[in-house]
């Protein structure tokens, strides 16, 4: 434990390589990539691993569970963007019943 403590610090004392690296796994760490992607950007990139998917034999057991978990991600995906415009709509029509009361 203290030789790794010492370690820390003596990485930490050049030039924070350790918090370099921590920021830049965000850019590298597919988790992170999709946690910031909006629904378009999702969307596409899941029919594009499809069209990927398409090119390899459609005999692979491989690409049938993957085509699989793919058009999960899709239906998810969809229902999410469902949700969100329902809760939109719902807002909406708190407000309009709020200032019809109020007139």
């Amino acid at each position: 434990l203290l030789f790794t403590i010492e370690s820390f610090k003596q990485v930490k004392g050049n030039g924070g390589v350790i918090d370099q690296t921590i920021e830049d796994a965000g850019a590298t760490n597919p988790r992170v990539q999709w946690k910031q992607m909006g629904y378009e950007e999702k969307t596409i990139t899941v029919q594009e691993e499809m069209k990927r998917m398409n090119q390899l034999p459609t005999t692979s057991s491989y690409v049938t569970h993957r085509m699989c978990g793919l058009n999960k991600i899709l239906q998810l995906l969809s229902i999410q963007v469902i949700k969100y415009v329902g809760l939109i709509g719902l807002v909406i029509l708190k407000n309009i019943k709020l200032s019809l009361e109020l007139t």
